[in-house]
């Protein structure tokens, strides 16, 4: 015999969808939610056109300019991925019916019992990248040598972004960034090495970069985390944003801007 919460609970209807979220609301979900923090912490998403894509394909499609949104309706629409939540971090709802009045009109799937974030379904999954794909992705043609002064001034070029732009952009001293651009095998310390790449714009796969070529390899403690999420998902905030962050966070600012 089934008990009424037995009934209630075979009632119960799952719904996922793909976690959309704008700029401005991402720092706020990462202090309210436990599982957007500890999905974001694991390193293996991209924050891309409103969505947290899976790393390896979004670094395919911020190299090739492509639009992550527009790929995910066409291989949806044609049956070769169920939805965007198949590479994108998702939002998990239980619905529970109401109890049936006729009196009233109610949405037919019934109100939200639960939610919660949860990872990508081809998480850790790479067989639909193709080696043509992976290939452009290692390929280092024009690319600068392996050091950070030369990287730097390749980032600044491409940014157009003067020594002086570069102060104001991440409250750096003058003097320290002409030490760095023009002193081969000198590197910034860790907070300024993070906070250029913020200031410059970087997405995570240049951010990436440009923190190897400095010996940076971040992902170890929680303040590396921090600044791996920063990374990741704020690199359109701004130093000043990301500083105001980590100070509500409970982290010190990078730079004194």
């Amino acid at each position: 015999m089934t008990s009424g919460n037995d009934t209630q609970k075979c009632r119960e209807t799952i719904h996922t969808l793909p976690l959309r979220i704008s700029k401005k609301s991402i720092f706020s979900l990462y202090e309210k939610s436990e599982d957007f923090r500890n999905a974001i912490d694991d390193g293996d998403y991209i924050y891309l056109d409103g969505l947290f894509v899976l790393r390896p394909l979004a670094a395919l499609f911020i190299k090739n300019g492509l639009d992550i949104n527009d790929y995910i309706k066409k291989m949806a629409s044609v049956g070769l991925i169920n939805s965007a939540a198949d590479y994108c971090l998702a939002i998990e709802s239980v619905y529970v019916p109401y109890p049936y009045d006729p009196n009233v009109l109610r949405h037919s799937a019934g109100y939200i019992k639960s939610e919660r974030i949860i990872h990508a379904t081809k998480r850790g999954t790479l067989k639909d990248i193709t080696k043509d794909e992976f290939e452009g992705v290692l390929s280092d043609e024009n690319e600068p040598a392996n050091d950070y002064t030369t990287w730097l001034r390749y980032f600044m070029k491409q940014k157009n972004v003067t020594d002086e732009l570069l102060k104001e952009l991440t409250g750096i001293p003058d003097r320290t960034i002409r030490g760095i651009r023009n002193t081969p095998d000198r590197r910034p310390k860790l907070e300024y090495a993070v906070a250029i790449c913020l200031g410059l714009g970087l997405r995570p796969s240049e951010s990436e970069k440009l923190l190897n070529v400095a010996g940076y390899c971040i992902r170890q403690t929680k303040k590396e985390k921090a600044y791996r999420y920063l990374i990741d998902c704020a690199y359109e905030e701004g130093v000043y944003e990301c500083n105001r962050f980590l100070e509500r966070m409970g982290f010190d600012p990078l730079t004194i801007l």
